[in-house]
């Protein structure tokens, strides 16, 4: 470091072999504060180069403090070409060093085989030896003879002296005797030793094929060894290069840079009064022995962000829900933050759409027009029976299958069909029933419900002549909108995709059923999973509240890398103590009790809107969208469709009413009538939806007949007589704005109710109903 006071002091430093101090997640981004220890000064001018950062880092956001006897004079952010390459920051291991204790291991010719092979090579070579001995003793004495033999004949009588030739003889015949003994018992130890040799043969072979035996044994068993190795070593590799190639995805030809000119401290201006210093030790401190600085950088990434993800668990035996509140996070930029302690801020939200509605019932309006002299009675009150929505929601049109069956049988619309499904239902049955729309006509109830209840309100029950039928299966979607391949209801089914005409709860249906109802949208993402008696627990998370914004730090350092692939952690789990199940009904343009479960967020920790899977009684339904939910707050969920719950909607009548002599009046009157049947095994909770139309002609008057005392808006009639005097259940009904009618029926297991709903219509003579809606 030169100490001239015109040399600008340049350390260059790159984030790759730094720490982080935090990393801060919000749903849209991520805060990163990087510190940065002991960097060196000189007195005077000191440029401290800080490269490696992610390229598309916000330059508003970027900060610098810190402290020591400095000041910080100018920053600056640019991004420029990054000097380093990926193979130096990343280099790829040389995997071929390979061992060859192996081979070694074939090679050595030594070991227990061995030594039986050398002790039957050394019992032949002596069995062979001794053979050799003996033949070479028969030949000796053959010879021996021979020699004597040939000896003999040369001698001739008239040459020899007699005492010489019977000297001769006496040394013949001994020499014969003994060499005819030495001939015999050679001749029998060549026999022996041959015997003995081939023994040895055998005894070789037998010891070098057990060791040939045991030698490919062990060769085999080598190999195996062998090729697990190369497999682990491959796969290892193969894991290597696709980390390298994750973070290869993620590496930038640019970096972002930051400049930050600091004033070092002067011989002539002390550090702690310099204004606008960095940071100024106390003064009870002695200054540092060298002069260095520590730097804190604060920037803003995007690419990297969490968001909320649930698995609720609702337990309706015991009215109680369970809900882990997990956070998943990711890291899409072009940095990786080691050893950096987490945190997720709820400072900002996303949200998404509901999946599949309770259908809606708008106001019906009707009005006066000319009646034609080709129009004849009927088509004069034609308007007033259907309204045009109840039409094109009841038009059997196809629908897109959106969610996969769990009992095998589905709706659709008006018409309510069982699927024929070729595994069968949860319990074994297998639906193959069409039962007729709304629209009229007489179809058997027959279905076999999954708990044993024919379809119907009785054993072999079939449906009032004249009326549609909607037999309680295990089918239907739930009342919110599903996604293709969404999930499954709670009650199953094939749940047809809605026509794009098809209405929705909302307005006047949702203030009085749901009034806590938000857009739940869909998604197929789900990961819940039912509880064990000895789960393993969680790290749990520290929670702060500032302000409006709630943040969540988890305990412990973790290095985050790039990775398209999302992290988990558990932020906390709550318990729901309080959860409703009821039904929600609107037979008008759906013949299905829609299960619909209303959980109160009873703990102190606001839920933000986030995919939750769902989990009923130990069955996986599929995810869900859970709205915003502040403590003490409700949310209502939908169930799918609940079998158990029979609805049979009648066609809509209508019948000339008399009029007066003097009336100049045409009056009619129009009946709806629909039957409900409980086969659960406890008291259900139902609201029924239904409507009159609203005029909007004064010379046109709409008046309820049934149920009485129906005159006016708010209007509350209980229905004593209905569940005969509470031994069916109880109930009661309601008149609301815009002719919508709502019941409230608490009906007891295995009990049956019939709604009637009968208004009277009239117009002056000559004209008809025209209907707006």
């Amino acid at each position: 470091m030169s100490s001239s006071p015109d040399t600008v002091n340049s350390v260059e430093i790159d984030v790759v072999d730094q720490p982080t101090k935090s990393v801060t997640f919000s749903l849209t981004k991520a805060t990163v504060i990087r510190e940065i220890k002991d960097v060196q000064l000189q007195p005077r001018a000191n440029e401290i180069i800080v490269s490696g950062l992610d390229p598309k880092l916000d330059p508003d956001s970027v900060r610098v403090d810190g402290y020591g006897s400095a000041t910080i004079t100018n920053i600056q952010t640019d991004v420029v070409p990054r000097k380093t390459r990926f193979v130096d920051v990343h280099p790829v291991d040389d995997d071929s060093d390979q061992s060859d204790s192996d081979q070694d291991e074939l090679d050595d010719e030594r070991g227990p085989g061995r030594v039986a092979i050398d002790a039957a090579k050394a019992e032949l070579l002596d069995a062979e030896t001794e053979l050799a001995s003996s033949k070479d003793a028969r030949a000796t004495s053959i010879k021996m003879l021979e020699f004597l033999d040939q000896y003999g004949k040369t001698m001739q009588a008239q040459d020899v002296e007699v005492s010489k030739m019977t000297e001769f003889l006496h040394v013949y015949r001994q020499q014969r005797a003994a060499e005819s003994i030495r001939h015999q018992q050679s001749s029998t130890e060549i026999a022996i030793m041959e015997k003995k040799v081939e023994n040895a043969y055998q005894k070789l072979a037998h010891a070098e094929k057990a060791f040939a035996k045991k030698k490919k044994a062990a060769t085999r068993e080598i190999r195996q060894q062998k090729e697990k190795k190369a497999h682990e070593k491959q796969q290892k590799r193969l894991e290597k290069l696709r980390a390298l190639e994750q973070r290869r995805k993620f590496w930038t030809a640019n970096v972002g840079q930051v400049v930050i000119h600091l004033d070092g401290p002067s011989v002539y201006t002390p550090g702690s009064s310099r204004r606008g210093s960095v940071v100024s030790y106390d003064e009870k401190d002695s200054p540092p022995d060298r002069e260095t600085a520590n730097l804190i950088l604060t920037y803003v990434v995007p690419n990297a962000s969490w968001v909320p993800r649930y698995e609720l668990r609702i337990s309706t035996p015991t009215s109680s829900a369970k809900l882990v509140y997990r956070a998943e996070f990711g890291n899409s930029t072009a940095e990786t933050w080691k050893d950096a302690n987490l945190t997720f801020s709820t400072s900002q939200t996303s949200f998404s759409g509901l999946e599949e509605k309770i259908p809606r019932l708008d106001p019906w309006n009707i009005k006066l027009a000319k009646a034609l002299g080709f129009d004849t009675e009927d088509k004069i009150w034609a308007s007033g029976l259907h309204s045009q929505k109840e039409m094109s929601s009841n038009n059997p049109l196809p629908r897109n299958k959106s969610i996969s069956p769990l009992f095998g049988v589905g709706s659709q619309g008006g018409v309510v069909q069982a699927n024929k499904v070729s595994g069968g239902s949860l319990f074994g049955q297998s639906s193959n029933n069409t039962v007729s729309n709304t629209s009229g006509g007489l179809a058997p109830a027959n279905t076999s419900s999954a708990f044993g209840s024919s379809g119907g309100f009785g054993p072999s029950a079939n449906a009032p002549s004249g009326f549609g039928s909607s037999v309680g299966g295990f089918g239907g979607t739930g009342y919110t909108r599903m996604n293709q391949a969404g999930p499954t209801a709670l009650f199953g089914g094939t749940a047809q995709g809605k026509a794009p005409d098809l209405p929705q709860v909302q307005s006047e249906a949702e203030q009085a059923v749901n009034p806590a109802d938000e857009d739940h949208g869909g998604d197929d993402d789900a990961a819940t999973l039912s509880p064990e008696f000895n789960a393993l627990g969680h790290q749990d998370s520290q929670r702060q509240n500032y302000g409006l914004t709630t943040s969540y730090e988890l305990s412990g350092k973790r290095t985050i890398t790039p990775s398209s692939v999302k992290r988990r952690h558990v932020i906390t789990e709550l318990d729901l103590k309080s959860v409703t199940i009821s039904h929600v009904l609107v037979p008008k343009l759906r013949c299905a009790a829609f299960l619909k479960a209303r959980v109160k967020n009873t703990t102190t920790t606001s839920l933000l809107r986030g995919k939750a899977g769902m989990t009923v009684d130990g069955t996986f339904l599929g995810s869900i969208s859970l709205p915003n939910c502040e403590p003490d707050n409700f949310v209502d969920l939908s169930l799918g469709v609940d079998p158990s719950i029979q609805v049979t909607y009648a066609k809509p009548t209508v019948r000339r009413a008399t009029s007066g002599f003097f009336t100049k009046d045409d009056s009619a009157i129009f009946t709806r009538t629909c039957w409900i049947k409980n086969t659960k095994k406890t008291t259900a909770s139902i609201t029924v939806l239904d409507q009159v139309p609203v005029s909007e002609d004064e010379r046109l008057r709409v008046n309820i007949l049934e149920p009485k005392g129906l005159a006016e808006e708010n209007d509350v009639t209980k229905l004593d007589a209905l569940f005969d005097k509470g031994e069916k259940g109880k109930g009661q009904i309601h008149l609301l704005k815009n002719g919508l009618v709502k019941w409230v029926l608490e009906i007891r297991p295995g009990k049956d109710v019939k709604l009637v709903l009968e208004y009277e219509s009239r117009i002056p003579s000559g004209q008809k109903i025209i209907g707006l809606q």
